[in-house]
C-alpha cells in the first residue's frame, strides 16, 4: 500500500502561484482540480480582481520540476466562496482513491501544498502543516483550523509563511489511507494572529460541477467493483483464479456497488461499528473483501438473484485495526450493535487490513468456550471482555475472508477442466458455509 508521503505527492499540485488537490469522479473522460478563486486570478489595471484566461492557468505535478498539465478543458468559481474547480484530462487509473468527509471537533489535521518560501530553494517544494479541527463555522459551509505549532520563523511571520498554501487539500490519516477533509483558502486573521486557518467543506464543490453539467465528488472507487478485480483471490495460482473470473466479472456487473453497500451498511460497515464509517470507504481491502464474498455467495448459489439481500445472511465487517479473530470477536460481543447482527447458528465474516495471523476460523463450539470464560483475566492483555448477559449470546461462528481462499487454493487443478475445477470450488465453498452455521 503507498505510504501517506506517496498518496499525498500523488493528489497535491501546484496551482499558479498556490496550491490544489486531484481528485477522480466517476468519470473515464476527465479529472478535478479543486482550488481556490484567488489563485485564478489577476488584478485589471484598475486595481480590480478578474479571472485568468484558460490558457493562462498553469498546473503542475510533482516537484514543479515538468512541463504544467496541457489541454485543460475548463474551469468555474463557486458563486460566493473563494473555490474554483478546473476539469482537465483523464489523468488513469491509480490504486490510489481518494474519498472526503466532514472532521470532527479535535481531530488531527493536516495541509500540504507547495509555499511560496520553497519555490526557490533548492530541493523538496512541498510541505505540511499539522493541524487541528478548532470548531466549525458559523456559515456551515466549512470548519476553523488551528495549527499546532506557529509558522513563524526568525526571518518570517505566519502570514508570509503560509503564502503559496492557498488551495491546497486538509487530510486526515485513517489507518494508512488519506482522506480529504476540506480545501485551505487562507488564513482566517490576515495577520496570522491565534493560528487560526478556514477550511472549506469539499461538498461546496458539488454546485461548482452542476455548473458545468459535470459529475458530483463522489470517487469512481465506489461505483463498481471492477478496480478490485484484480486483488481479489490474488493468493491463487492462475488457473484456479481464472477459474473465478466468470462470477467475479457478474457480481461487477450486477446492479449492487460499494457506495451502496456503504449506504445501507452505514455504521455497522466496520469493526468497531462507527458513524463515521466514511472516513473508512477509501479502504481498497474493504471492497476486495466484499468483491470476494459476493463472488463466493454467487459460486455457491449461480440462481441467486438479489446479491445484496444475500449479503445479510452472511454478514462481512472489515476491521482496519484487529486482524485477530478472537480480538474481532472481542469487538463484537461488546458492542451491543454489532452483537445485534448475530444470528443463531449463523456465520459472521470480516475481513481487515492485515493477514489473519494464522487462525482464521473458529467454529461455534470455540466461540462457546471463549465466551464461557469471560471473566477470567486476558492472558495477553490482563483485561476481561466484560460482556453482558454471556448466555443470550446465540451460537456463532467466525470466520477471516482469507479462510475461503486458503481452502479453495488446495484444489488439486491437474487435467482438470475449468468446468470441474469450478464444481470443485463450488462444493468447497459450500462446505465451509455448512460446518460454519
Amino acid at each position: 500500500m503507498p505510504t501517506i508521503e506517496e498518496q499525498l505527492r500523488y493528489f497535491a499540485v501546484k496551482v499558479n502561484n498556490g496550491s490544489g488537490c486531484l481528485f477522480q469522479p466517476d468519470s473515464k473522460d476527465y479529472t478535478y482540480v479543486l482550488t481556490v478563486k484567488h489563485n485564478l486570478e489577476i488584478e485589471n489595471e484598475a486595481k480590480e480582481k478578474e479571472l485568468i484566461a484558460l490558457n493562462d492557468i498553469k498546473i503542475y505535478r510533482g516537484n514543479v520540476e515538468e512541463e504544467p498539465i496541457s489541454d485543460i478543458i475548463v474551469f468555474q468559481t463557486h458563486e460566493t466562496l473563494d473555490l474554483a474547480l478546473i476539469v482537465i484530462p483523464y489523468i488513469g487509473d491509480s490504486e490510489m482513491v481518494l474519498t472526503h468527509s466532514y472532521p470532527t471537533k479535535d481531530e488531527l489535521l493536516f495541509l500540504y501544498g507547495y509555499p511560496s518560501r520553497l519555490s526557490k530553494i533548492e530541493g523538496e517544494k512541498r510541505e505540511d502543516v499539522r493541524c487541528f479541527c478548532n470548531m466549525k463555522r458559523e456559515d456551515g459551509l466549512g470548519t476553523e483550523i488551528r495549527t499546532e505549532q506557529g509558522q513563524d520563523t526568525w526571518d518570517i511571520n505566519t502570514q508570509k509563511a503560509m503564502l503559496g498554501f492557498s488551495g491546497c487539500g486538509v487530510f486526515v490519516d485513517i489507518n494508512g489511507v488519506v482522506v480529504l477533509k476540506g480545501i485551505f483558502p487562507e488564513l482566517k486573521d490576515p495577520t496570522g494572529a491565534n493560528k487560526k486557518l478556514n477550511s472549506f467543506y469539499i461538498s461546496n464543490f458539488n454546485s461548482i460541477a452542476v455548473k458545468l453539467g459535470r459529475k458530483h465528488l463522489l470517487p469512481s472507487g465506489l461505483f463498481s467493483f471492477n478496480p478490485y478485480m484484480e486483488k481479489a483471490f490474488n493468493g491463487l495460482d492462475p488457473y484456479l483464479k481464472q477459474c473465478m473470473d466468470k462470477n467475479m466479472e457478474s457480481v461487477v456487473n450486477s446492479p449492487i456497488t460499494p457506495i451502496k453497500i456503504a449506504e445501507r451498511n452505514k455504521d455497522t460497515l466496520v469493526v468497531p461499528a462507527s458513524e463515521r464509517y466514511i472516513d473508512n470507504i477509501s479502504q481498497s481491502k474493504l471492497w476486495t473483501a466484499w468483491l470476494e464474498l459476493l463472488t463466493i455467495l454467487k459460486i455457491s448459489n449461480p440462481e441467486i438473484e438479489d446479491l445484496d439481500n444475500s449479503c445479510t445472511i452472511v454478514p462481512l465487517f472489515f476491521s482496519a485495526n484487529q486482524h485477530l479473530i478472537k480480538g474481532i470477536i472481542k469487538l463484537f460481543l461488546t458492542d451491543q450493535k454489532l452483537k445485534s447482527l448475530i444470528r443463531a447458528n449463523g456465520l459472521v465474516v470480516f475481513s481487515s487490513l492485515h493477514q489473519a495471523g494464522g487462525l482464521d476460523y473458529l467454529s461455534k463450539e470455540k466461540v462457546k468456550n471463549l465466551i464461557a470464560v469471560v471473566d477470567r483475566p486476558d492472558p495477553f492483555g490482563g483485561k476481561k471482555m466484560m460482556i453482558d448477559n454471556t448466555s443470550q449470546i446465540p451460537e456463532f461462528s467466525c470466520i477471516h475472508i482469507e479462510h475461503f481462499e486458503n481452502k479453495i487454493a488446495q484444489i488439486e487443478t491437474y487435467q482438470l477442466s475449468k468446468e470441474e475445477i469450478l464444481r470443485l470450488i463450488q462444493q468447497e465453498i459450500i462446505n465451509i458455509f455448512n460446518y460454519g452455521s
